[in-house]
């Protein structure tokens, strides 16, 4: 979606790109939001090896990521982002 934008924004854009996934950086305003994240993906995965997952619950975490995992965090983002505008 950012490489869009970049290509075809017809003004300078007034939005943010977030990437769960990414390290935290110094000053990173989402720097909890991401650990959490993480935290939450460990849960997920732990769960579904104590369940009998032999890949370390990778799977799990895959059927989970846009359904159930995503959601909270890219919400808390967009309300912390226009929040701040």
């Amino acid at each position: 979606m950012q490489r869009y934008w970049q290509a075809n924004a017809a003004i300078a854009p007034s939005f943010s790109v977030l990437d769960l996934d990414a390290p935290s950086s110094v000053g990173d305003p989402y720097a909890s939001l991401k650990a959490d994240f993480v935290l939450a993906k460990q849960l997920v995965a732990a769960d579904a090896v104590a369940q009998g997952a032999t890949d370390g619950g990778a799977s799990a975490v895959a059927a989970a990521y846009h359904a159930t995992l995503v959601p909270p965090y890219c919400f808390a983002a967009a309300r912390s982002f226009f929040a701040a505008q």
